[in-house]
């Protein structure tokens, strides 16, 4: 009778294995693997209780994610994928015992929740699901006694089952980024709706400014010429030196304007000379701004150099609007074929958004152009700040294959 119980096990679970390998081929998500895994094997395994392991959101932990006739403290219920245990697991490959990898964890040192989990768990068939030296999850299984069958069973499972759960987790790596790609592009949608905006107003205060005074004073002058030969012959010297100083007045306005569109110095003197220009023009500026420019700086690419101006006279900009600081330490140097930017102040500081969707909501449209600028050039942009302790700015740009 027992011989014929045997076999009928074996028939049953042969059947099972075809089934299971046929129903893999149609997961196409965590919820359907874990009912696989242990609802549907609870057919065959009858009285035996199961607890499965998944990655978490960030890959970092494996929590759990089903329990069938099991229960495990809260405490217990997360495992870190890079922890001692999980190592030791991905090295076996192989179902094991939990009293089989006690003895091979004997002597190391373990985390408190893997310790629990392992003592609570010395009678549970381990099941660690390896795939390209990658585990991709865990599954205990709770008999009410061991059985090599057991460990035959889900050693011919482990493969496929592994593979499937490799793919599922791509997907959802794949559809995070996707969701990300799609969160970026709508920031850049407002940002560069902003920037248009920007763009027109900017237009609007130069035509007003010209209008209001060089436009002016041109047209001032073209009146007093035109009624010059009305004027004594002994006071027109005098109406033509009165000329002559409002053209020069003119001359220094629109060299102002010119100036703010484009620093003639960026092309004549280099970056260093122009960020230096730049905040000796403006007297709240050259009282706390400290500039620290390394030698190797004076040789930049000139397309590199615009763009580094640019972030460099939003960031000071962005200061003086927001930041009420005492103190900006501006430093630009060249590491190992790296170009680094660098402005730090000691002012208010704020929330720095976790990611670039969140910087244009918050409205912070000039770091969102700033990254724009930075990923133009092929640079990685750092922004660390907190309440009440400032704010920095890191720029890193390679400089390998730009011409000087």
């Amino acid at each position: 009778m027992r011989t014929w119980f045997s076999f009928l096990q074996v028939y049953k679970q042969k059947q099972f294995l075809h089934f299971f390998a046929q129903a893999l081929n149609r997961v196409t998500s965590y919820e359907s693997i874990a009912d696989l895994l242990t609802v549907q094997i609870a057919t065959i395994w009858r009285e035996t209780s199961f607890l499965l392991f998944l990655p978490g959101e960030d890959d970092h932990v494996f929590q759990l994610y089903a329990a069938l006739d099991a229960d495990i403290p809260s405490q217990m219920r997360n495992i870190s994928a890079r922890g001692l245990l999980a190592w030791s697991l991905k090295q076996v490959r192989q179902p094991i015992w939990g009293t089989q990898l006690k003895e091979r964890l004997e002597g190391h040192t373990l985390l408190e929740v893997e310790e629990s989990l392992l003592e609570c768990n010395q009678a549970a068939l381990w099941v660690p699901f390896v795939f390209h030296s990658q585990i991709e999850g865990l599954l205990l299984v709770r008999p009410q006694s061991p059985s090599p069958r057991l460990e035959v069973f889900f050693q011919e499972m482990i493969p496929q089952c592994a593979a499937v759960l490799s793919n599922l987790r791509l997907i959802r790596t794949l559809r995070r980024q996707v969701c990300l790609l799609e969160e970026n592009r709508a920031a850049l949608d407002i940002a560069y709706q902003r920037i248009l905006t920007t763009r027109e107003e900017e237009r609007q205060r130069l035509a007003r400014e010209l209008h209001d005074s060089p436009l002016q004073e041109i047209l001032h002058c073209s009146a007093l010429l035109s009624r010059i030969r009305t004027y004594p012959v002994e006071e027109q010297p005098l109406i033509l030196e009165r000329i002559q100083h409002h053209l020069l007045d003119v001359s220094d306005q629109l060299r102002v304007i010119c100036s703010e569109l484009y620093p003639s110095s960026l092309d004549i003197l280099g970056l260093p000379m122009a960020m230096q220009s730049y905040v000796e023009k403006y007297p709240e500026f050259a009282s706390i701004v400290e500039l620290d420019v390394a030698n190797e700086a004076y040789r930049m690419p000139v397309e590199l150099s615009v763009h580094l101006f640019r972030i460099f006279q939003e960031a000071l900009n962005n200061v003086r609007r927001h930041a009420n600081a005492t103190h900006i330490q501006v430093r630009l140097y060249i590491v190992e074929a790296m170009c680094h930017l660098t402005i730090q102040d000691n002012g208010v500081g704020f929330d720095v958004p976790a990611s670039l969707p969140n910087l244009a909501a918050a409205g912070h449209f000039g770091l969102v152009g700033m990254w724009e600028r930075v990923q133009a050039i092929g640079g990685q942009l750092r922004i660390t700040s907190r309440r009440g302790e400032g704010t920095r700015i890191d720029v890193e740009v390679p400089l390998i294959g730009r011409r000087v």
